[in-house]
């Protein structure tokens, strides 16, 4: 697998960005008719997320879609930063940024809890109103795919806590104390992690990530939840924020702002399900 995320890495320095989008899209409908277990598995989250009444029509073209949607983000990163947003820009077409303002204006620090939506990935770049900053997360299987992401993270000024470390949960509240901000994803990236707590979603249940409720408790840091999306209309990401989750709101109950959050997840994912890199079987069936 390293080797082909090599090879993918010398075409992206190769051949030009509109190729290689459309190779992408030529691809991910290539992984849907041929690998049936991402196929069963992004259908079976489309059946929870398009309702009941979506046929297999449309499944099937929701599958091809999300996974055109996780190409996509994969080779913005393998040109990372060529093909992001500046700064400036981000900070211009950002839509809530009146959230973020509070937040640094409480000067508890953030954590900041986005979802794999999008390129998640771009939140990072407003880190420097947030410093220190760090991203949270779970190192993947495939070392290239690591250095891909460190470099973007470099660029953006942004450390990394991973959380098969046994004392991250310390580390991130030292930053947070220190007025910093963490970055995490609030779903569950792989599959078979039986970690989270389960929550109602889209009429099942599910595992989302717990530890960021208990850690605003904790150091009353809130909660900054944070998206970026595809803009069809703009031809780009933008950065979304929603109102902070002030833990003193929830009467310091981890639970609760879990439950707060995920809500809130829901919102972002009936707006742009395809866009959702999901690509295991997500609900606890």
């Amino acid at each position: 697998m390293n080797g082909v995320l090599l090879l993918a890495r010398v075409q992206a320095r190769i051949f030009p960005g509109s190729w290689l989008y459309a190779m992408g899209r030529f691809s991910a409908r290539q992984i849907v008719r041929f690998s049936s277990g991402v196929r069963e598995s992004v259908m079976a989250n489309g059946r929870r997320l398009l309702g009941a009444n979506a046929t297999e029509e449309r499944l099937q073209s929701f599958a091809v879609d999300v996974v055109t949607n996780f190409t996509r983000f994969f080779i913005g990163m393998l040109r990372a930063p060529r093909d992001y947003p500046s700064r400036e820009v981000l900070l211009e077409t950002m839509q809530g940024r009146e959230h973020g303002e509070h937040v640094l204006g409480l000067g508890r620090g953030a954590i900041c809890v986005t979802l794999h939506l999008g390129n998640y990935e771009l939140g990072a770049l407003l880190a420097e109103r947030f410093q220190p900053a760090a991203i949270v997360y779970r190192p993947d299987p495939f070392h290239l795919v690591e250095r891909l992401r460190s470099k973007t993270r470099d660029f953006a000024d942004v450390g990394e806590i991973t959380t098969d470390r046994m004392m991250f949960g310390v580390e991130v509240l030292d930053l947070l104390r220190r007025g910093g901000a963490a970055f995490v994803a609030g779903d569950i990236g792989f599959a078979g992690e039986a970690v989270g707590d389960e929550q109602p979603f889209f009429g099942g249940r599910a595992r989302f990530h717990s530890w960021p409720a208990r850690l605003s408790v904790s150091s009353g840091a809130p909660i900054l939840l944070c998206f970026a999306p595809y803009d069809e209309e703009m031809g780009m990401h933008r950065i979304v924020l929603e109102p902070p989750i002030l833990p003193e709101e929830f009467g310091n109950d981890a639970d609760a702002i879990t439950h707060a959050m995920v809500q809130v997840f829901e919102r972002h994912l009936q707006r742009h399900p395809e866009q959702w890199l999901i690509l295991h079987r997500y609900w606890v069936e």
